[in-house]
């Protein structure tokens, strides 16, 4: 029996379906106090502050030694949208293994999203990123060979 990891189709449903979730209480402000550097959180008042959403997110690679190993699981990352929608200061909250970590923060950052807005301008939003490894079991390579 081999093992691969799921199919693009499942694969776009596991990882593009990450849990964006806002993490900073309440919405502050920097020293420079620029616009664009206010960040929404769950704390703010309803209807204010619009999280970002995934508008482009390409699948992590499952490391070699990690598929050969049959390690499986989640990381979970934490990382800052801009009000341009780029990610950055991605950090692993919960790691699975470092291979596998290192290769969730790399695809993060080539994600884009549409930024968080606060009563309709971007803003800096903080988000909690879970990325999900999983392999499918008992599949042969190419349909040809599962006759």
């Amino acid at each position: 029996m081999r093992v691969f990891w799921l199919p693009m189709k499942t694969r776009a449903l596991l990882v593009a379906w990450l849990v964006v979730a806002l993490v900073l209480p309440g919405i502050a402000q920097s020293s420079a106090g620029d616009q664009s550097e206010f960040v929404c959180s769950k704390e703010s008042p309803q209807g204010s502050c619009v999280p970002p959403k995934l508008i482009h997110g390409p699948d992590p690679k499952y490391p070699r030694a990690a598929r050969k190993d049959k390690i499986e699981g989640k990381v979970i990352l934490e990382a800052i949208v801009g009000p341009d929608g780029v990610p950055s200061r991605v950090t692993v909250n919960q790691p699975l293994r470092d291979d596998l970590d290192r290769s969730a923060v790399d695809s993060v950052y080539g994600w884009t999203f549409s930024p968080a807005t606060h009563d309709g301008k971007p803003v800096v939003a903080k988000v909690k990123i879970e990325v999900n490894f999983r392999l499918l079991r008992g599949v042969v390579d190419g349909p040809h060979k599962n006759r």
